[in-house]
């Protein structure tokens, strides 16, 4: 369903049926889609056998990389990004009419030199990661994120609900949120706990050089960098900007 939805032309819409879905099963390959398209891609878990219906909790939609290694770093993308992660999902197309979508699943179990669990990268796309477990990835090299990594020029990033436990990397365990423009930044309600950095990064590292930040009702607990700095939260507001940081247990 990815590899089609990249080229076809249309909003597309992913509803997973509640299993397994496991890197081995795809020719020990991650989970990919990558388009310049102007259209916009959500992927939903938790449907029943005939997506009548859906029960959103992500234990029970599992995308499972198994810790099969995935070779991190591809220049097929401007610039060159990593495209390594167990579900890695692109849109580099320059409309501002895109979005990515990533709601309710478990990811766990990815291993990569670059990105473990999820990334989700933009230019103009609004990106919203919701109602997901990542979980028990790793990367081992430069690291973008051991759990989470997302990353938008322009578009609003918004990552809510969800629970990111027990991921590992050199550098950015658990989150790495990056926007470059002038999209903002939304992280709430979210537990991110039990991350282990090498270096820095163990927890929440968020770097906003455009947009506003806003970072509510989290709770950051239990993570460690072990070489330099920044267990819990990692912070680079933009001067000038707002950055709304309120209720958050860390």
């Amino acid at each position: 369903a990815l590899t089609q939805s990249q080229g076809n032309g249309m909003n597309d819409v992913i509803q997973l049926v509640q299993g397994t879905y496991r890197i081995s099963e795809n020719n020990n390959s991650r989970f990919m889609y990558e388009s310049d398209e102007p259209y916009g891609i959500i992927i939903k878990g938790g449907y029943t056998s005939d997506c009548s219906s859906r029960v959103v909790n992500p234990s029970n939609t599992i995308i499972d990389g198994e810790g099969i290694y995935q070779d991190g770093f591809e220049n097929i993308s401007p610039g060159g990004y990593p495209t390594s992660s167990v579900l890695t999902i692109l849109n580099w197309t320059l409309s501002p009419y895109t979005g990515i979508v990533i709601d309710g699943m478990t990811i766990k179990n990815g291993l990569s030199n670059y990105a473990g669990g999820l990334y989700a990268g933009a230019y103009y796309a609004d990106i919203d990661i919701e109602h997901n477990i990542i979980s028990n990835n790793s990367s081992n090299g430069y690291s973008e994120a051991g759990g989470l990594y997302v990353y938008s020029e322009e578009g609003i990033l918004t990552v809510a609900d969800n629970i990111i436990k027990n991921n590992t990397g050199i550098y950015f365990a658990g989150v790495n949120a990056e926007s470059n423009g002038n999209g903002n930044m939304v992280l709430t309600n979210n537990i991110v706990t039990g991350n282990v950095a090498n270096n820095y990064g163990g927890g929440v590292s968020i770097g906003s050089y455009g947009g506003d930040l806003y970072l509510i009702n989290n709770t950051i607990t239990g993570n460690t960098a072990s070489g330099w700095f920044a267990g819990g939260l990692y912070l680079i507001p933009e001067s000038g900007r707002i950055a709304d940081i309120y209720n958050n247990i860390i």
